[in-house]
């Protein structure tokens, strides 16, 4: 227990803020010769992500008729899943930028990361940047166990071919890449390409105590 006023209060903290108490997700409009409107103010638990807030925001604001054609949103609140349901289920599309890629071929900018690779969706293939084709195609789960396939290609192949220290550094030698279904796969690329052009800006993130001290705001 956190406090002993209330026991759902939690400990949170986001960059150099801390506190104890709960997280409040504002909506506001953002139309450039209009009143900008704050339309929505939802609370949560202060340890809930913002991307678990997103659907119960959309839920609410249709039932008010204020949803948007659009939605700028901060990263934290986005991920492959959540632009195909906000566009599915509300007729919203989400303009955001998405997590960094977080392979060591896309840190360090050098050998080949998924991009790099041909995904056959009919044949179930994935070819490699040397043409090679993958031997497996199966479905799987990620870590948070949401869907995902992996495909994997042949040991022998990978261990005679030229490139191979730019494509993997597994001790068999074999590259093994995993990637969301066909769907959410295209939707996050489309965002990853515009990411370098299109910089968006306009949900408001707070963290809140139990004195809704909201001075300490951050524009995200």
């Amino acid at each position: 227990m956190h406090s002993p006023y209330d026991e759902d209060a939690r400990f949170s903290a986001k960059r150099e803020m801390e506190w104890v108490g709960y997280k409040t997700h504002l909506t506001e409009s953002c139309e450039s010769d209009e009143v900008h409107v704050i339309t929505h103010v939802t609370t949560t638990l202060a340890t809930q992500a913002d991307l678990a807030a997103l659907d119960t925001v959309h839920e609410s604001l249709a039932e008010k008729e204020l949803l948007p054609n659009e939605r700028l949103l901060d990263a934290g609140y986005v991920d492959a899943e959540a632009l195909v349901s906000a566009q599915r289920d509300f007729g919203v599309a989400i303009c955001s930028r998405v997590r960094e890629k977080v392979s060591w071929q896309a840190k360090a900018g050098a050998g080949f990361d998924l991009a790099h690779f041909t995904l056959d969706w009919d044949k179930q293939l994935a070819i490699c940047p040397q043409g090679r084709q993958s031997s497996q195609w199966c479905e799987r789960h990620s870590a948070d166990r949401k869907p995902a396939i992996q495909a994997r290609f042949s040991p022998t192949v990978c261990r005679a071919c030229p490139s191979q220290t730019q494509c993997t550094r597994a001790k068999n030698g074999d590259r093994t890449i995993t990637f969301l279904p066909h769907t959410e796969h295209l939707a996050l690329q489309q965002v990853r390409q515009a990411q370098a052009t299109r910089v968006p800006s306009e949900v408001r993130t707070t963290g809140r105590d139990r004195r809704h001290d909201l001075a300490r705001r951050t524009v995200l």
